[in-house]
């Protein structure tokens, strides 16, 4: 019997500023019944009373949680609507929920993971991520394992799917890995994508959060596609760090055509500083935000140290020293650079230093919000600290253009269930809209509603579509745990450690500590004597998880594009791109026509990524909001060698979906003249125009935005 599960409770609700969430959960067809979870509380019990100071002694079954739940948003049975995959851990199967497509403006989804063949019962699932390893234009998913091999599933059309994870040797090369989440990119320009996988520990042992050199913790693994359904673990990956790795991210952070990477770790419990020096012990700053640099052939370097993403400074709140969850990217200033957001453990966790020479006086050190990276002109990132705006615990992440104004806000979710403590922080959905346009600062936006719906619920995933195709974006997220309404609920100042109140927070009055599910026998036991706990009483426990989708009712005038790739790969001649167009740059610019009173609007550029969050993607078709413009000028880097290949869309009309195929002829080139790049666009959209894809009003179009690129550059 295994004591971890995860029970997905499905609610379904529309969301609008200034009006009431609906509940439609019976949408959900049938209600997810997941696996059961006796034992938990009581195994965590025996073991705090073994071990009362929470060390890292006699912790070889002490669960720290249950586990993480991953959510994938995306057109998976290829019908045009999307769908919803979840990843839900042990003693629960996965769940595929199809989306009827039926037109209606709240979707039925149906669960087909059993006729499907992607319930992975015995899997231990958290984070998954997907693709097209093959590009013969079906969905392919890789789900990711907390204890165990991975599992890839080749799609093979109608929603169908193969495990082909002994086949391929994914499942020999995971074996007895630990991972979190996973991301996908064609790291060798090959024109296939490839995986990796952020890996952390197990969750039945405690000892990996006290100890960097724990046995438990494992190295992230590259796997490279070989082009025939079968993988090979990277020779040219040597970063062999064992750190706690919640988020991955596959994207191209210095648009040079080459696809990179970046992932996020947790420094948990390992203490980072000498406490009589306070100089950084070398190797104990584990909770990096990692950029690993590829030069186009797969090769990868660590450049965290020259941009400014790591520091041998010993200040608590250096970007090597946190505890990060989830990372995206985006540009969120609208400089024509690639950005960063990352959750973190939450503003209660703050440090109080009493004079010492690293602080200069008694004061707090907020080591805990989440925090956006803004890269600048000269390559280096720079953190806003989140505008001093101090956030709660923080997990899954998405950004997107919620208000479809014309630029990229931040939304996340959070809560722990605390498996090695006596407390589980809870956090409402966090909306952070970016201010003006496009600034690059933020502010909470209280307005938007149902965020205090999820207090109840220890949100791990989120991912972000358009489940109705209304061009509103809308929500998945998963939570570890839900709490009853009786629950005892403790403000996060009330839970202090120590006899001092926590500086103010602006989620204070929201965000809580549950009493955990445990008390101490002895609730005046404190200090050096051992205290013994017990499970709190029937009803007061947490209860599994539940998934939570929110559809915006697009209760808005602002226009937007949504775009989809396709890559030309094996399917013209000269195509170089992978199926989906994973690893791809959109920039986005809202613009007018003549007669239009409007001005050109502020470029947006975003990577086209498959799999980031935590342990969650979200919908490989992007929407970007066009504010008061219904029309929007596009530009595509292609990833591929040589600085990739820039494609060029004018006067794309708004509130409608696009589809952009790779041309591969470059709008920037040098080598080829007028003539040479016109035939060789001219070419290539012939093909697709044959095969079906375009019409021939269709490939005119296309062809007239060439040569109008064309003439941009030159």
């Amino acid at each position: 019997m295994k004591l971890f599960s995860l029970f997905l409770l499905v609610t379904l609700v529309s969301f609008t500023h200034g009006q009431s969430l609906v509940d439609i959960s019976n949408n959900f067809s049938p209600p997810y019944v997941g696996g059961e979870l006796t034992g938990f509380s009581a195994a965590r019990a025996q073991c705090i009373n073994k071990d009362p100071f929470h060390s890292y002694v006699d912790s070889a079954q002490c669960p720290v949680f249950r586990n993480a739940p991953g959510v994938l948003v995306d057109d998976i049975d290829g019908d045009g609507c999307e769908d919803i995959y979840v990843s839900n851990g042990a003693g629960a199967s996965n769940r595929l929920y199809i989306n009827d497509c039926s037109g209606s403006f709240y979707p039925v989804f149906t669960d087909t993971s059993a006729s499907a063949g992607v319930e992975g019962f015995d899997h231990d699932s958290s984070g998954v991520c997907g693709g097209d390893i093959n590009n013969d234009g079906i969905f392919d998913l890789y789900v990711v394992s907390f204890r165990g091999s991975d599992r890839l599933y080749l799609g093979v059309g109608g929603g169908g799917f193969s495990d082909i994870s002994d086949s391929s040797g994914i499942a020999a090369m995971t074996a007895g890995m630990h991972g979190r989440g996973c991301t996908v990119g064609d790291f060798d320009n090959d024109g296939y994508v490839d995986l990796y996988v952020g890996n952390a520990f197990d969750p039945l042992h405690k000892e990996p959060i006290y100890i960097a050199s724990s046995p438990t913790r494992q190295a992230n693994t590259l796997m490279m596609n070989n082009g025939d359904l079968t993988f090979r673990l990277s020779l040219l990956h040597d970063i062999n760090e064992t750190l706690i790795t919640w988020g991955v991210i596959a994207y191209d952070w210095n648009q040079d055509g080459a696809t990179d990477i970046m992932y996020v770790n947790d420094q948990a419990a390992v203490s980072p500083i000498d406490p009589q020096t306070f100089q950084l012990i070398p190797g104990a700053d584990q909770g990096r935000i990692v950029l690993l640099q590829n030069d186009g052939s797969g090769n990868m370097v660590d450049i965290s140290t020259q941009v400014g993403l790591k520091s041998t400074v010993p200040f608590l709140y250096a970007p090597n020293l946190q505890a990060w969850m989830g990372t995206l990217a985006a540009d969120l200033d609208c400089n024509g650079k690639i950005d960063t957001f990352h959750t973190n453990l939450g503003a209660h966790d703050l440090w109080y230093v009493s004079g010492s020479a690293a602080t200069q006086g008694n004061q707090f050190l907020d080591v805990g919000s989440s925090r956006w990276y803004n890269l600048g002109a000269n390559d280096q990132f720079t953190t806003t600290f989140a505008d001093g705006l101090k956030t709660p615990f923080g997990w899954g992440e998405v950004a997107t253009d919620y208000d479809l104004d014309g630029d990229m806000d931040i939304i996340f979710v959070g809560g722990m269930f605390w498996g090695y403590d006596t407390f589980s922080s809870t956090t409402p959905l966090v909306v952070l809209q970016n201010a003006g346009l496009c600034s690059g600062h933020f502010v909470r936006d209280t307005s938007f509603p149902g965020q205090a719906d999820r207090l109840s619920h220890d949100d791990h995933a989120l991912g972000v579509g358009d489940l109705n195709g209304d061009g509103s974006p809308d929500f998945v997220m998963a939570s570890e745990a839900d709490w009853p309404a009786n629950a005892v609920r403790v403000r996060h100042e009330d839970a202090a450690p120590v006899p001092y109140p926590f500086p103010p927070n602006p989620f204070e009055a929201e965000a809580f500590f549950f009493q955990g599910d445990m008390i101490k026998k002895d609730p005046g036991c404190w200090g050096p004597a051992p205290c013994l706990y017990e499970p709190y009483p029937a009803g007061t426990l947490p209860t599994n998880g539940s998934l939570g989708v929110y559809i915006s009712d697009g209760a808005t005038t602002n226009g937007f594009v949504a775009l989809r790739m396709f890559g030309g790969k094996g399917f013209i001649s000269g195509g170089g791109v992978n199926r989906l167009g994973i690893g791809a740059i959109a920039y986005v610019t809202p613009t007018f026509l003549p007669g239009e009173p409007l001005a050109t609007g502020v470029t947006v550029t975003k990577p086209i990524v498959a799999g980031e969050s935590c342990g969650s993607q979200n919908s490989l078709r992007q929407i970007f909001g066009l504010g008061a413009h219904r029309h929007a000028t596009v530009e595509i880097l292609w990833p591929g060698p040589n600085g990739g290949t820039k494609n060029y869309h004018a006067r794309l009309t708004g509130n409608t979906d696009h589809t952009l195929y790779e041309i591969p002829c470059d709008t920037r080139s040098t080598s080829l003249t007028f003539d040479q790049y016109v035939a060789c666009a001219n070419g290539a959209l012939n093909e697709y125009k044959t095969a079906g894809e375009i019409s021939e009003h269709g490939k005119g179009a296309m062809l007239s935005d060439a040569i109008a690129g064309w003439h941009k550059y030159h």
